[in-house]
């Protein structure tokens, strides 16, 4: 658990602000800094229904776990929690070569090619 959640809970039994900061080893600013970061929660794009190791573990951390890579890779396994990426899109026109760009390159008698006009 994150020790900035114990100074609203000093704060709910009456204490200052400064008290329960120095109680939790917090500092004021930034604990209104986590206070802040804790409301605004996840950003529309990770909302996007598209999760894997790195995000899970990323997110585990805000929501007061303790996780590192390995932990978060285990228990997504575990749980048969794989990751879901967006499908590629298929390249559906492929372009005909340009008329022009061979017609510039001429042979040679050495079997070589060289640039036309040279």
């Amino acid at each position: 658990m994150s020790r900035y959640r114990h100074v609203p809970a000093m704060r709910a039994e009456g204490f200052p602000v400064e008290a329960a900061g120095r109680a939790a080893e917090v500092s004021i600013s930034a604990h209104y800094d986590w206070k802040t970061r804790e409301v605004a929660g996840p950003s529309e794009k990770e909302l996007d229904a598209t999760y894997g190791n790195p995000r899970m573990t990323r997110e585990l951390p805000r929501r007061g776990f303790c996780v590192n890579h390995k932990r978060t890779e285990r228990l997504m396994a575990e749980h048969g929690i794989v990751a879901v990426t967006p499908r590629r899109s298929a390249r559906t026109t492929i372009r005909p070569a340009r008329a022009g760009s061979s017609s510039r390159r001429r042979s040679t008698s050495d079997g070589g090619a060289s640039r036309a006009g040279r």
